[in-house]
C-alpha cells in the first residue's frame, strides 16, 4: 500500500499494489454471548447443546469471508436441593401449606422458584393422628362425700364430660 499526498488543498490517493495472488482477507470480528441457566436446563447454539457451565467458541464464516468468532460464556446455576417439612396435627384438624388445605396423613410435593427464577421442589411430610376415642369412668362415692376427677370436685350424683389433652396434645 502506497500513500501518496498529492496538491496543497488536501487531496490524498490512496494507491494499492497488490500482486493478483494475494488474497485480501478481513479482520476476524469478535463477538461475546453471555448466558446464565437453571441447573437442569440447555443451552442450544448453532447446532450444539450446552449443559455445563463454561467458555465455549464457534468460528462462523461472513459472506465477505471474515470469520465471525463468537465465545459463549455460559453459567449453570447449582441445584437447588427440596425443602422437606413434616408436620402433625390431630384428628380432625385441618393443615395449610402453600396456599393448600390437607387433612389426610400424606406426602404433598410442590414446585416453586427460588430469587433466581429457578425450579425446585417443597415436600410435605403430613401426620393426621388417629382420633381419640373418649373414655368412661364410673364411680360409686358414699353417700356426703365427695369425688375428685381430674382436679374438680363433685358433691352430686350425675353424669359429667371434661375434655382432656393426650400426650399429643390432641
Amino acid at each position: 500500500v502506497r500513500f501518496n499526498s498529492t496538491n496543497a488543498a488536501g487531496t490524498v490517493t490512496f494507491v494499492t499494489d497488490k500482486p493478483e495472488d494475494v488474497p485480501v482477507t478481513p479482520d476476524p470480528v469478535y463477538s461475546t454471548i453471555d448466558a446464565t441457566l437453571c441447573y437442569g436446563e440447555v443451552y442450544e447454539w448453532n447446532g450444539q447443546t450446552y449443559t455445563a457451565t463454561g467458555e465455549y467458541t464457534q468460528t462462523l464464516v461472513a459472506a465477505n469471508g471474515a470469520d465471525s468468532i463468537v465465545t459463549l460464556n455460559l453459567t449453570i446455576r447449582p441445584e437447588v436441593a427440596a425443602v422437606e417439612e413434616k408436620d402433625t396435627v390431630c384428628y380432625g384438624e385441618s393443615y395449610t401449606w402453600q396456599g393448600t388445605t390437607y387433612t389426610e396423613s400424606g406426602e404433598y410435593s410442590i414446585t416453586l422458584q427460588d430469587e433466581n427464577g429457578c425450579d425446585y421442589q417443597a415436600v410435605l411430610n403430613l401426620t393426621v393422628l388417629p382420633e381419640v376415642a373418649a373414655t368412661t369412668e364410673t364411680a360409686e362415692v358414699p353417700f356426703g362425700e365427695t369425688y375428685e376427677w381430674h382436679g374438680v370436685t363433685y358433691v352430686e350424683s350425675g353424669e359429667y364430660t371434661i375434655t382432656l389433652q393426650d400426650a399429643n396434645g390432641c
